[in-house]
């Protein structure tokens, strides 16, 4: 039985007339009918454009042909298809060079996060290569489970699944965080990408409905555009048909510069904050990194055996005078020393106990301990020795274990070679001296003594410093020592912030944890009808009536 309504609008409830309007609209033979229609009409406004379009081109070619004006036609057409193939091959170029993706702040990264960091960049490029399809949303699901993978095995390399080590909520995080700079890109590199609305990709879901007869309608539109170019512009429609025949045309260019600038920003940025998460950094913005540590002082461990000349550097370096005004022994903590003065950066040094003596495990366990909150190690050895297997061993433990962790990196080491006056010929100490070009026996040797400490010790000769800490006549300190310590400034700088970070995060913790036990000591407090006061209070209320009990 013939309807013009839905089953439903056949039911007893009452509708209204503009109900029914929009009924019958929706209704699939109305839809359909309407299409037709369109559909119909749009082809009587295609043909009504094409038939004058047709003739006049006609009667161009007619006249190409009666004067014979091939020849200056095929010199013209010439010209400007090589202009348009070397502007399109020019716009390729420019196109790919624009887009430089920002490198990520790898300075304030661990060791772990840098090497993970290059193989994000590695993947990216290869994405970029190749990128997906823009609406292929399971592809791009399994590049942003690849990335966390990727990043994660650095940080959990003993994990079968290393993404699935990151929290709920730091997934969310990571994806906030790529969205929203995805939005920024895309308003930045796609022209009036502020002035598309919903409205416009409804229109374009709502024009798919037409299915093949649109398509049918819009290919015979772009013939008829193609027929009209060749017969009034031929030379641009030969250019043009060129250009789309080599793969070079301005829409595909563009198509496939979004598709490859979406995916390299999408990998990269994914990964660069899967790097934050991973080292304890997800809750730090990442513009604002390197501010972190700008207030925190320097920690300077002086490292070496006994008598190597730890105390005497020290004093060296801050002068005698100044140890006793400005070197102030930090409250509760033995052999450390502050020191703030106008002028120069505030730094604790650590004067450790010399390994190497009678109590030699105690004192390397003690030094392992303060190793962790150190921001510079400043290794002190004799010039004029050759036994160092116990300096070797203490150094290479250090970066054993700061290799071990995936949130710290090793502190900048530089070496203070002393005693430089005695090594031989012990009798001649004339400063100055030129331990890099000099030529006398005393410069000779003592850079021998450098090649050697820098081969033991595995450290870049440039880090190796020959010093003189006599008492009243130091030399080399201020002048090749400090520079020193000034050139590795950045490392420094970048294990101290690490470090600020893993303790913030440490504390961090505890209060979460503290917070948490007096939330739930509070319920407990009003489930047993005591007021909700501090969570100690509850604790000792609760605890109280439990002894009565």
């Amino acid at each position: 039985m013939p309807t013009s309504l839905p089953p439903a609008v056949n039911a007893s409830k009452t509708i209204s007339a503009g109900e029914a309007r929009n009924l019958r609209e929706n209704h699939p033979r109305t839809r359909k009918t309407g299409m037709r229609r369109e559909l119909f009409s749009l082809i009587l406004r295609g043909l009504a454009y094409a038939v004058p379009v047709l003739a006049l081109a006609g009667l161009g070619f007619a006249w190409l042909v009666e004067h014979r004006q091939w020849i200056p036609f095929g010199l013209a057409t010439a010209v400007i298809v090589g202009f348009l193939l070397g502007l399109s091959r020019w716009l390729a170029r420019v196109s790919q060079q624009r887009y430089t993706p920002t490198p990520a702040p790898v300075t304030t990264w661990p060791d772990a996060g840098q090497q993970a960091w290059a193989e994000v960049d590695r993947f990216a490029a290869s994405v970029e290569a190749a990128p997906p399809p823009i609406d292929d949303l399971a592809a791009h699901q399994a590049i942003f489970l690849d990335v966390l993978n990727l990043v994660g095995k650095h940080f959990h390399p003993k994990s079968k699944y290393p993404a699935m080590e990151l929290t709920v909520s730091q997934v969310l995080e990571i994806s906030e965080r790529t969205l929203r700079d995805l939005r920024r890109g895309v308003i930045d590199l796609i022209p009036l990408a502020r002035n598309l609305k919903l409205k416009h990709i409804r229109g374009l879901h709502r024009a798919m409905d037409y299915g093949p007869a649109a398509l049918s309608a819009g290919r015979l539109a772009v013939f008829a555009f193609r027929v009209r170019r060749w017969l009034y512009y031929p030379q641009v429609a030969l250019a043009q048909e060129v250009v789309n025949r080599l793969d070079m045309s301005p829409s595909k260019l563009a198509s496939r510069q979004a598709a490859r600038i979406g995916a390299g920003l999408v990998v990269r940025q994914v990964g660069a904050y899967a790097i934050q998460a991973f080292s304890g950094q997800a809750s730090l913005d990442i513009t604002t990194l390197s501010t972190v540590s700008d207030n925190a002082p320097l920690r300077i461990l002086l490292l070496g055996p006994v008598n190597a000349g730890k105390s005497s550097l020290l004093n060296a370096m801050f002068g005698q005078d100044r140890s006793r005004a400005d070197i102030l022994p930090c409250p509760g903590v033995k052999g450390e020393h502050l020191l703030d003065r106008e002028g120069a950066p505030r730094a604790v040094a650590l004067d450790s106990d010399g390994f190497g003596g009678a109590d030699d495990e105690t004192t390397r366990k003690r030094l392992f301990e303060e190793i962790e909150s150190i921001d510079l190690i400043i290794a002190v050895t004799a010039a004029n020795g050759a036994a160092r297997k116990l300096e070797c061993e203490v150094l290479d433990e250090v970066r054993r274990r700061f290799a071990a962790s995936t949130r710290r990196c090793c502190p900048p080491i530089v070496v203070a070679a002393t005693h430089i006056d005695k090594v031989s010929p012990a009798r001649e100490w004339k400063p100055p001296y030129d331990f890099v070009d000099g030529e006398s026996p005393k410069e000779l040797n003592v850079r021998d003594a450098i090649d050697a400490i820098s081969e033991d010790f595995q450290i870049v000769i440039e880090r190796v410093i020959p010093v003189c800490l006599a008492p009243g006549a130091a030399y080399n300190v201020d002048e090749g020592l400090l520079p020193a310590i000034g050139a590795a400034l950045p490392e420094i700088n970048r294990a101290r912030f690490l470090r600020l970070v893993e303790l913030n995060r440490s504390v961090d913790q505890s209060q979460r944890t503290s917070e948490r036990i007096d939330r739930l000591l509070k319920i407990a407090g009003r489930i047993a009808g005591i007021p909700p006061t501090s969570g100690l209070l509850v604790a000792g209320a609760l605890l109280g009536q439990a002894t009565q009990s």
